[in-house]
């Protein structure tokens, strides 16, 4: 599964999930506090969570490491694929 299945899809309800998904290429991101850079490899694996609101655009999500928006590492849905949903749900197209 990727998030490429989510182009063009208005989620009709707000929505969570925790998933472990895996990188599809080199990716560097940083952290605000502390301030940390994170290189993620090709093929690794990492549990995240991403979620939305109803009405919102889900390609648009971020996968986040964690709730604390200052300690996370934000990484863009086309960077992974979802390998297991671990809670929660994807979001449902709306219409």
């Amino acid at each position: 599964m990727s998030d490429h299945r989510f182009r063009g899809v208005v989620a009709r309800e707000d929505w969570f999930v925790r998933a472990r998904v895996r990188f599809r290429a080199e990716y560097r991101c940083t952290s605000v506090e502390p301030l940390a850079l994170r290189i993620f490899k090709p093929g690794e694996e990492l549990e995240m969570a991403q979620w939305g609101r109803a009405g919102e655009d889900a390609d648009a999500v971020l996968w986040w490491t964690s709730d604390d928006v200052y300690a996370a590492l934000m990484v863009p849905g086309g960077q992974v694929e979802i390998v297991e949903v671990v809670e929660g749900q994807l979001p449902q197209a709306d219409g």
